[in-house]
């Protein structure tokens, strides 16, 4: 297991099918795309023996929050901790700042068992969203099987503040 930074890695087939997985849909998913290659967003990916099986993007909303964008995990790996560890790692990288999140009814129990408040937000496209804030000393996600590296995450979320 490594994390790795995908930028530059946006056109690679894994990366844009989690992307894809991530957004729902192809016009959000090339939304995304363009906003990691741009460096607007940061894409953290999860590699697994050379593949890249899981990723997370952040950015940062202000000067004490970061928001969470594309989180997926490959179909053939998912329900072995990888989504829950990327966001642990983020959380405790964080410290200080807020973590937030924007998601709909398929990720919004995934990110209450991450410790994450659940609230209504508006819908888009016709389908209920949920805003998924967790407050800087809200305490621990519950752990993951995966060991993570942590310093990785640390370096990339302070390069985007720069």
């Amino acid at each position: 297991m490594a994390l790795v930074d995908l930028h530059g890695r946006e056109d690679e087939v894994a990366v844009r099918l989690l992307l894809r997985l991530a957004a729902g849909s192809r016009a959000s998913a090339q939304e995304a795309a363009r906003r990691y290659a741009t460096k607007e967003w940061l894409l953290i990916g999860w590699e697994e023996a050379g593949e890249i099986v899981g990723c997370v993007g952040i950015s940062r909303e202000g000067e004490d929050t970061l928001e969470l964008h594309s989180v997926a995990v490959a179909n053939d790996w998912q329900s072995r901790g990888i989504g829950r560890a990327l966001i642990e790692a983020l959380v405790e990288v964080a410290d200080r700042a807020a973590v937030v999140a924007e998601t709909d009814e398929d990720g919004a129990g995934f990110y209450h068992s991450c410790g994450f408040e659940v609230e209504a937000a508006a819908p888009k496209a016709g389908r209920a969203r949920f805003r998924c804030p967790r407050g800087p000393g809200a305490g621990p996600v519950p752990r993951a099987q995966p060991g993570i590296i942590l310093g990785e995450i640390e370096q990339a979320i302070r390069r985007l503040g720069r």
